[in-house]
């Protein structure tokens, strides 16, 4: 149970039980596994107001099967609103995956180890973070480059960013930097849903409002609130 100093919450890590047929996964099987786990505590679906989580298609195909409704999470909308930024930068950061990529080989990785210990690190591209770390290593082990000498087969120099994209990469640093401050303010143990949904939508408006694409239900994001002065929200009513 590590307690982070930082954000001022404690983290568990829950264990599941598997489903009872783990050859599927489909909405069926959550239903059952929904089913059974509140048949444990002496509750039923009558007990749950909405479910939260991404719009997936077995997401959508069991939240109609329990009869509830299923929200679009925020988490979800800033993963989406971030990859859309970066959808401007891809030639580039095709750029630097490619340049890590040459350093995941044998003979250029020894090459690079003989200056730094640093790893090349590619990014992945299901977490916007891990676009960021690749970044951040590309910005250490860059004063190395211009030193090496290797093979004409890995194109190595055709893959070396240039002055100008250095000053683009430079940029993009900066804004994951303040990309990253928002996700731990929204990790915070003491913050508050209004607070949440205040940084949320002044960080990425286009995407985290009602009317956002990947909103399946519009009307249930719509705040109903007794007083909006940007600080502290009511909810007054929930409706299903």
């Amino acid at each position: 149970m590590p307690f982070d100093n930082e954000n001022g919450y404690k983290t568990y890590l829950l264990g599941f039980s598997p489903f009872e047929n783990e050859n599927s996964q489909n909405a069926e099987e959550h239903k059952c596994y929904f089913e059974y786990v509140h048949s444990l505590f002496g509750k039923s679906r009558n007990n749950v107001i909405a479910l939260c989580g991404d719009n997936c298609n077995t997401n959508q195909a069991f939240a109609n099967l329990v009869e509830k409704t299923l929200v679009a999470c925020s988490p979800h909308r800033f993963n989406l609103a971030v990859r859309s930024i970066f959808e401007s930068y891809r030639p580039l950061l095709k750029k630097v995956n490619d340049l890590m990529r040459i350093f995941r080989n044998p003979i250029p990785a020894a090459h690079l180890w003989k200056r730094t210990e640093l790893r090349a690190q590619r990014y992945n591209s299901t977490r916007w973070s891990s676009v960021a770390a690749m970044l951040h290593r590309y910005q250490q082990i860059k004063q190395y480059l211009p030193d090496l000498e290797l093979p004409s087969r890995y194109n190595f120099e055709e893959n070396i960013p240039s002055h100008r994209e250095n000053k683009r990469i430079d940029s993009l640093c900066d804004l994951c930097i303040d990309l990253d401050s928002v996700t731990k303010i929204l990790q915070r143990g003491n913050l508050t849903l209004a607070q949440a949904r205040l940084w949320l939508t002044v960080s990425f408006k286009n995407f985290l409002t009602h009317n956002c694409d990947c909103v399946l239900l519009p009307i249930l994001c719509i705040p109903l609130v007794s007083s909006l002065d940007w600080c502290n929200y009511k909810i007054i009513r929930v409706m299903n």
